[in-house]
């Protein structure tokens, strides 16, 4: 997994660039998964990739694709 639970992460938007007015998340848990809900038939075709759950915003964020968090550098 590429991050842990207690990490302090940025949202990534969708050009790939970290989203300067989303303040950072607290990753709380990682797994293997589905960032959406998928039908048995692409569950099929697809392999699971690492979603995450995290604190965002006062609020739980689930199914978190890791392509749309990065690690804050310390």
């Amino acid at each position: 997994m590429k991050f842990k639970p207690g990490d302090l992460v940025l949202i990534v938007g969708i050009d790939g660039e970290i989203v300067e007015s989303a303040p950072p998340a607290l990753v709380l848990s990682g797994s293997l998964g589905y960032p959406i809900e998928c039908p048995e038939d692409i569950e099929d075709k697809f392999d699971p990739e690492e979603i995450y759950t995290i604190l965002f915003d006062g609020g739980f964020e689930y199914k978190i694709s890791v392509d749309w968090l990065t690690k804050i550098q310390s």
